[in-house]
């Protein structure tokens, strides 16, 4: 029982950390520079080589973003697993009993 519960907990926190704010996921905002093969001069290469570095850095960045998200969600995860196993560790210490049935009063009717 305790591993389902458990597994049960992980499927619900794992389902609900793939969804964002508006339920897609997040994509970079990089902008590639246009591809060429000739220029005419050398400010011209200079400056696609430029354009080049500076778009790996921005991928790189938006990797690395998301790898410290992933690594967020993670720990959220297991923190959530880990506060269910101490809850059922809790419960089953001094598991409480059901009463002893007094009178044939049915569960959950009330007399007075």
């Amino acid at each position: 029982m305790r591993r389902l519960g458990a597994l049960l907990l992980t499927i619900l926190v794992l389902s609900g950390s793939v969804v964002y704010g508006d339920g897609s996921p997040p994509s970079q905002k990089c902008i590639a520079p246009l591809k060429q093969t000739r220029f005419a001069t050398q400010f011209q290469l200079d400056s696609y080589r430029a354009a080049v570095e500076l778009y790996r850095s921005c991928l790189e960045a938006f990797v690395k973003e998301q790898e410290r998200e992933i690594e967020n969600r993670q720990r959220a995860v297991q923190s959530a697993i880990d506060e269910w196993n101490r809850f059922v560790g809790e419960e089953t210490k001094g598991a409480p009993s059901a009463p002893k049935d007094k009178g044939g009063q049915q569960e959950g009717e009330y007399r007075n």
